[in-house]
């Protein structure tokens, strides 16, 4: 049986709904931290997962909840918009920007995950 990618995010089964975080190393995540590219790989993940979750759940959820978070995902998208195309010294210059780019799109994400996981549990019983 083929999942979504909606479900092996969740890990949906028929008992219950888990949310699965890889394991990552603490050495590794915090020199990638340092790079500035890292941020914006980061977020732009975040907003590529959140996109799909969006579109996925578009008919099943609440429309006002679907319509919030989808002008949370574009103004985020508008912020990339606007990191794009900068130099490495820009970058630097700028890595407050990329980290909060890249917060933002993982607590938006997050959030996100969350609804979905709700949805899911509604309709599983």
């Amino acid at each position: 049986m083929s999942s979504t990618p909606l479900e092996t995010a969740l890990n949906v089964t028929t008992v219950g709904v888990t949310i699965v975080a890889l394991a990552a190393n603490p050495a590794l995540n915090a020199l990638a931290s340092l790079s500035p590219l890292e941020h914006l790989k980061r977020g732009d993940k975040d907003q590529a997962s959140t996109l799909t979750i969006l579109e996925e759940i578009a008919g099943i959820m609440d429309v006002r909840v679907h319509d919030t978070l989808q002008n949370d995902y574009n103004k985020l998208a508008e912020t990339r918009a606007g990191l794009a195309n900068m130099g490495s010294f820009e970058a630097l210059r700028k890595r407050k920007h990329l980290m909060k780019y890249a917060t933002d799109a993982a607590q938006l994400n997050a959030a996100i995950m969350k609804s979905a996981a709700k949805l899911v549990r509604a309709r599983l019983g």
